[in-house]
């Protein structure tokens, strides 16, 4: 999914690699997420292309 998402240096290995792990990084730093190179449900969804809300208030 990454790869197809123009990170070119992801190469499916099935491995968490290095090249993995900054292509993740990157992705979070450009949905405003932090980047630490965890797949969090909200990092998932940023892939994939669908949104989690990060806080719920009650009203």
């Amino acid at each position: 999914m990454l790869a197809a998402k123009g990170y070119a240096e992801v190469i499916e290995t099935g491995e968490y690699d290095h090249a993995t792990r900054t292509a993740v990084k990157d992705l979070q730093r450009l949905h405003g997420l932090p980047p630490n190179g965890k797949i969090s449900t909200t990092t998932w969804c940023a892939l994939v292309g669908g949104v989690v809300r990060q806080s719920f208030h009650k009203h």
